[in-house]
């Protein structure tokens, strides 16, 4: 089986565990991932899904995978996979600190009342949704 192309010339994601906002840069590297299963690694299975997902996370991603304790079947399934490092890497979320940063907000002088509320409402669901997970 002749290799595909966007394999040969290294088109494939990588993680970068490196990055400042190491959320962000998962969500893009998901993100990538599915474009790759979608475009040049279409019609692989599940288990090779995993696979190259596992290869494409490097070292840092390979030592996480195997230390959660995961059943078989969530092993090989690619979304239960990747929620499994989505809830590793997001953060933990403190309700007090929350509320203390949300009464603090201000409006910036150079901001419309509607960007302001339109933020004011953002950060109030963003904490609601914390809530919901802790």
């Amino acid at each position: 089986m002749a290799t595909p192309v966007a394999i040969q010339v290294n088109l494939h994601p990588t993680m970068n565990w490196d990055a400042d906002d190491i959320v962000e840069a998962f969500k893009k590297f998901k993100q990538k991932t599915q474009l790759a299963f979608k475009s040049f690694l279409k019609g692989t299975t599940a288990d090779e899904k995993v696979s190259y997902t596992l290869l494409w996370t490097g070292e840092k991603g390979l030592d996480l995978f195997n230390s959660w304790d995961m059943s078989e079947s969530d092993c090989n399934n690619p979304d239960t996979f990747l929620q499994k490092f989505e809830r590793h890497l997001e953060p933990r979320s403190n309700h007090r600190i929350h509320r203390y940063e949300f009464q603090g907000l201000k409006q910036d002088p150079q901001e419309t009342i509607d960007h302001f509320l339109s933020r004011l409402k953002n950060v109030a669901e963003i904490q609601r949704q914390g809530r919901k997970h802790c």
